[in-house]
């Protein structure tokens, strides 16, 4: 292979250096080497003798534009691979910004609400001469929204899905109502900011981690001819859905089970003051007067700390110190050992 193609090519080199690249070479091993390999041996070819031909080149060269070529539809699905994920992360984020910023957290409850009693609405609805299913209809309202509702204050048994998901809602949104009466509406939205970041933030590294797996087995699709981008993109827009309704019932189900007691305050504690340290009398007086001072005595006050104390003599006077001086000539800094 010359040196023209490649990398050396682009830097502008002359190309006059060649390279040698083995049979049982990756790039060989792929695009038919076994070939070459069965000629060599028919004609009793010495294995390190070089074979130099301009099909060789030729296949060399061809060889390295089918990888080139593969590697850049790889680069080129791979775009298209994020930009799936790109769309489902602006919306995520977009979300969390809303949140952390506290704009419209009630609205969102009540959308909530809302979708919810829809789908309620929906799988509870009457037919023709049917009977409302109240007992699972109670069961489903206190799975979802912690309410037990009276349904002698339901106008009619046979209401339309339209009706009784109204309702639905309205029953749910006077709860909630109540509720935040009770705790208050600033606490409550700090409660609704807290409870919205913590479900989205797990949901979402949830959601990352399955389009991970979706994403090493979705090339096996190709088999069934079917495109793997579009079946990522299919299958990823209904994981994010399905995650958008979890993060709703979450929601819901969290916020109308919450309860904030009101507990006794503790109060902080106070910081402590560095307290003076006590000195002993005779550390004082050494103090005092320039002057040295005994060893402190772990023993009771009162009690003789050492034997001439107790033979009733005093403290024996510190020994004298000589001055030290020097018998040889000090040592210089760039002088060698002595």
């Amino acid at each position: 292979d010359n040196q023209l193609r490649g990398r050396s090519g682009r830097q502008g080199d002359p190309g006059e250096s060649q390279f040698y690249i083995g049979l049982e070479d990756d790039l060989m091993r792929i695009f038919g080497s076994d070939r070459i390999s069965r000629m060599m041996d028919r004609l009793k070819m010495d294995e390190n003798e070089a074979i130099f031909h301009p099909w060789i080149t030729r296949a060399i060269a061809n060889a390295q534009k089918k990888v080139e070529e593969h590697n850049f539809s790889i680069r080129k699905n791979l775009i298209e691979f994020d930009d799936v994920m790109n769309q489902q992360r602006k919306t995520v984020y977009s979300l969390r910004k809303e949140i952390l910023q506290g704009e419209g957290l009630r609205d969102k409850v009540l959308d909530a609400i809302d979708l919810s009693a829809d789908r309620i609405s929906q799988e509870f609805e009457p037919g023709r001469n049917e009977e409302l299913d109240r007992e699972g209809m109670d069961e489903r309202l206190y799975q979802v929204f912690d309410l037990h509702p009276d349904f002698a204050e339901m106008p009619n048994s046979e209401l339309s899905a339209d009706a009784l998901g109204q309702w639905v809602y309205n029953q749910a949104a006077d709860f909630y109502e109540a509720k935040e009466q009770r705790i208050g509406v600033e606490l409550m939205r700090h409660v609704e900011k807290v409870l919205m970041l913590q479900t989205i933030d797990g949901l979402w590294k949830d959601h990352l981690l399955s389009m991970d797996h979706l994403r090493e087995g979705i090339g096996l699709r190709g088999y069934a001819q079917q495109d793997p981008i579009v079946e990522y993109k299919r299958e990823g827009f209904a994981a994010f859905e399905a995650m958008m309704q979890t993060f709703t019932s979450d929601i819901l189900q969290k916020l109308f089970r919450v309860e904030v007691g009101q507990g006794n305050v503790v109060p902080m504690p106070q910081p402590v003051r560095a307290q003076p340290m006590r000195m002993s009398r005779s550390f004082a007086a050494a103090a005092a007067g320039g002057g040295r001072t005994a060893p402190l005595s772990n023993s009771a006050p009162g009690l003789p700390s050492a034997p001439s104390q107790a033979m009733g003599g005093g403290t024996p006077p510190p020994a004298p110190t000589g001055s030290v001086h020097r018998s040889e000539p000090k040592v210089g800094r760039n002088d060698p050992c002595p």
